[in-house]
């Protein structure tokens, strides 16, 4: 659950995954997995989820969960190990994601990619949802959800937006390296950022974090 102003802005399957668009089984929401593994392996996995706190490098205090995944099932991954974070900076309308890979596989990994996934729904219709970003070309452009497939690879701002709402939900990405496409159709308004990892056997690897930032205009 992401809410702001009491307003409900991910589009998820909880408590149950399900099937939706060319996702199947789809859970929405926010989450990171190995390119390499596809959703139903890693719901199959070793999944469990705490409530943690985190200070930054000013001090200040964040706080939300975590939800770590152990893989030993998958034989090319066995041995990896995800914890993604979801934390809220108190009284600021801002929450952090970022991933803590344990690399154990025994393998050196090298460009490793790693994909994320957001599902957002700014307004209970999905036809009054819609995208801002940029295109190749560096023009805005605004894509409506609710519609035909419609998928640019996004440039500059990521903006989600509600046509029944004044607010804006901005995602910033703290890594130029972070590739970040952007999809609507007729069932999802879905975010797509992929990040590669290059590390030795028993290191510890942090994903670039993307701030998911409300707003009343564009940053």
């Amino acid at each position: 659950s992401l809410k702001f102003q009491k307003r409900e802005w991910l589009d998820s399957s909880f408590p149950k995954p399900c099937s939706k668009s060319w996702w199947k089984p789809w859970i929405g929401g926010i989450y990171s997995i190995p390119e390499r593994m596809n959703l139903k392996s890693i719901l199959a996995e070793d999944n469990s989820a705490k409530l943690v706190k985190k200070n930054d490098v000013l001090g200040n205090e964040w706080e939300g969960f975590c939800i770590t995944t152990e893989i030993v099932k998958n034989a090319k991954l066995k041995g990896l190990k995800i914890e993604q974070f979801f934390l809220l900076l108190p009284k600021s309308p801002i929450m952090l994601h970022t991933v803590k890979i344990y690399q154990n596989t025994g393998e050196f990994m090298v460009q490793e990619p790693i994909e994320t996934n957001d599902f957002i729904k700014p307004d209970a219709d999905l036809k009054n949802c819609s995208f801002i970003s940029q295109n190749s070309r560096n023009e805005p452009i605004k894509v409506n959800a609710g519609h035909k497939m419609n998928d640019l690879k996004a440039n500059g701002q990521i903006v989600y937006c509600g046509k029944n709402n004044s607010e804006l939900l901005q995602v910033y990405l703290f890594s130029n390296n972070t590739q970040a496409y952007l999809n609507a159709d007729l069932q999802v308004l879905n975010g797509y950022f992929l990040d590669k990892i290059t590390c030795e056997n028993n290191a510890v690897k942090y994903l670039a974090p993307r701030f998911y930032l409300f707003v009343d205009e564009i940053l």
